[in-house]
């Protein structure tokens, strides 16, 4: 019934309202973080995790390299710190004012001109702490609200350009299904900015409620559904509303469980099926203890 009433909310839902159609004004910034992957806009969920792992093995980070620099990132898997591992960049200047070096992203420097393309030929400039979120409005198409993401991550140290500012790294993740087109586009670059476009189905949402065909055919019912939900409820409510009340403490173990390990990066859609069934074994046993 939620996800029926949310949808047709998205509808009717007046101007000013987060619900509404046109409510591009109304897009809230939100902070990424350690177990946080999921983000709503509107009727739609964005999952960060897809776009965080796509080019990282053993939960390395992800690299990306533009204008003679490399900036390395996590997005929900918490801090980190640069390792003396060759999969890391040289901690550079970014050792000094800082004792343990912990951060959510790395922007370096090349040693020099002729430098390989390894981490290690990049000195670290600058640390940056949680990236914030940005549900883009999309601009071409009327059946999609939001057409992807921005991240933005802000340095912990002042620009070297400008010491009145602190250097930001933007990427703008746009979504295309087709994987085929997936790419990375670099934008512009400025004294104390760099902004890049990454287009591809990590810029999807994961769940759009006013466009999911199921719903959008049962939502004209919903008044319905309530009135007869309403009816059997206030006559026949107390004969089974504790076995209603314990499906539902079985289902929120369940949901809490996965959502928790999913965002904990310890499962994932590429996970070994034996860890799979055995999470699946292990949540089900703990809502029928609790239910």
């Amino acid at each position: 019934f939620g996800a029926l009433a949310l949808a047709s909310a998205h509808k009717y839902a007046p101007e000013d309202s987060f619900l509404a159609e046109n409510a591009e004004s109304l897009v809230k910034t939100q902070t990424v973080s350690k177990g946080r992957c999921q983000f709503s806009a509107g009727t739609q969920i964005f999952d960060v995790t897809k776009f965080d792992s796509m080019i990282r093995h053993d939960k390395l980070p992800s690299d990306r390299e533009a204008y003679n620099r490399l900036f390395q990132f996590k997005l929900c898997q918490g801090d980190w710190d640069l390792k003396d591992d060759t999969e890391y960049m040289d901690q550079g200047s970014c050792t000094s004012g800082s004792k343990n070096l912990d951060a959510n992203a790395y922007l370096s420097d090349k040693k020099t001109s002729s430098a390989n393309d390894d981490p290690q030929d990049f000195d670290c400039e600058y640390t940056f702490g949680s990236p914030s979120w940005t549900a883009i409005q999309n601009q071409t198409a009327e059946t999609t609200q939001y057409s992807g993401y921005a991240l933005n991550f802000m340095s912990d140290q002042d620009c070297s350009y400008d010491k009145n500012q602190k250097f930001q790294y933007m990427i703008t993740v746009t979504c295309n299904n087709d994987k085929s087109i997936s790419s990375w586009s670099s934008s512009q670059t400025v004294s104390c900015q760099i902004q890049e476009t990454y287009t591809g189905p990590e810029g999807c949402s994961i769940v759009d409620l006013a466009n999911n065909p199921v719903i959008n055919a049962l939502k004209k019912f919903i008044g319905a559904f309530e009135i007869i939900a309403g009816i059997a409820l206030c006559f026949f409510g107390s004969k089974f509303i504790f076995w209603t009340l314990r499906f539902l403490l079985f289902v929120l173990v369940n949901t809490v469980s996965w959502a928790l390990l999913y965002n904990l990066h310890i499962i994932s859609e590429n996970s070994n099926p034996g860890l799979l069934i055995a999470v699946a074994l292990a949540s089900i046993v703990g809502g029928i203890v609790v239910a």
